[in-house]
């Protein structure tokens, strides 16, 4: 007689769990790698430890539970360089810089002769339509000059 128990046949408990972890696994950014904020001239912002793609933003966050988002607008040897797209008061050296892994994107209105707030501008040319002034062709101008 045997003591031990029948073996139950768990590799569909094992597949149906890798399975919803493979799943969550591929919904995240994966390892995202913080930089710090090392220094501020005017409006630029410097940071060290992360990389990003020029356009690309990040987020900025101050110790004190400031948060703004800045745009990558370039970058050196270790630093990359971030133009702040909101309010930067209360911001803070040593702040995490924090990649996003998205870019920046602007509506960009296509239509002739507007603005960007769609206001209508008259055509510049229209007052003139009408008008016809010659203008003296450059090579007479130099026959004549030429001639005398």
């Amino acid at each position: 007689m045997s003591s031990h128990p029948p073996k139950a046949d768990r590799s569909d408990i094992w597949v149906s769990r890798l399975r919803d972890h493979a799943k969550r696994m591929g919904e995240g950014r994966g390892l995202v790698v913080e930089g710090r904020l090392t220094r501020m001239v005017g409006l630029t912002l410097e940071s060290v430890g992360c990389r990003a793609a020029i356009g690309g933003q990040c987020d900025v966050v101050s110790s004190n539970g400031t948060h703004i988002e800045a745009e990558v607008v370039g970058f050196g040897e270790e630093s990359l360089y971030l133009m702040p797209t909101g309010d930067i008061r209360g911001l803070e050296q040593g702040a995490r810089v924090i990649p996003t892994g998205s870019v920046c994107e602007a509506q960009v209105s296509l239509r002739p002769r507007e603005r960007f707030w769609d206001i209508p501008v008259p055509k510049i040319d229209s007052a003139f339509d009408s008008l016809f002034v010659p203008r003296p062709s450059r090579s007479l101008a130099l026959r004549d000059n030429l001639a005398s």
